[in-house]
């Protein structure tokens, strides 16, 4: 979500500044103000999401619900593992007498 707040205010700022390129001297003042004011909000919002993404980075929460996926996930396949294990004579023998 901050990610796209980003982009969408880096749009605005950058629309802003190609209309302050292209403006007319009578223009200039007026876009120069509203090109000041997105680039303002832009540094706010990619401060914004930038804390947001370190409170991620440094939280360990992302990083032990990983270990329980794959903690989950190891015995999954084992159970698997096994349970095929205990299958595959049952299915030789079966080629077998067929």
């Amino acid at each position: 979500k901050a990610r796209r707040s980003v982009t969408s205010v880096r749009l605005n700022y950058d629309a802003a500044r190609a209309k302050l390129k292209a403006a007319k001297p009578e223009e200039e003042a007026k876009l120069r103000v509203e090109m000041e004011t997105t680039e303002d909000e832009f540094v706010s919002v990619v401060d914004d999401a930038m804390a947001k993404m370190k409170l991620v980075v440094e939280s360990p929460e992302p990083l032990k619900n990983l270990s329980d996926f794959v903690a989950a996930e190891l015995a999954y396949f084992k159970a698997a593992h096994e349970a095929l294990a205990e299958l595959t004579p049952e299915i030789d023998e079966l080629q077998v007498c067929i």
